[in-house]
């Protein structure tokens, strides 16, 4: 993972962005931990971002959603992910039942 940020880089979109592989990584094992992604205003100030992972799919696959930042609230998370999750598991078992993405 180093090495692939080492050669990309990490520049920035906005002032709350990621840009150092160590905050990359602990960003990575917060997402691994919670069980998913949260895009703080880092690539378009006033939007936030929300993704879970599609689990068991033929390819690599999340579901994600994006909203104004003041809608997309710490209490709106809250409401928003187990619905997210819901849904990434019902198209994964759809997945499974048709053998393709």
């Amino acid at each position: 993972m180093r090495a692939l940020l080492a050669r990309t880089g990490m520049p920035a979109a906005t002032e709350k962005t990621i840009t150092s592989p160590d905050e990359f990584l602990d960003a990575l094992r917060q997402v691994h931990e919670q069980g998913y992604a949260v895009d703080d205003n880092e690539q378009e100030m006033g939007v936030r971002c929300l993704a879970v992972p599609v689990p068991d799919s033929p390819a690599p696959a999340a579901i994600s959603i994006s909203g104004p930042a003041g809608r997309v609230t710490d209490e709106a998370t809250e409401r928003i992910v187990p619905i997210l999750k819901e849904v990434a598991a019902e198209l994964s078992g759809a997945l499974a039942s048709t053998g393709s993405a």
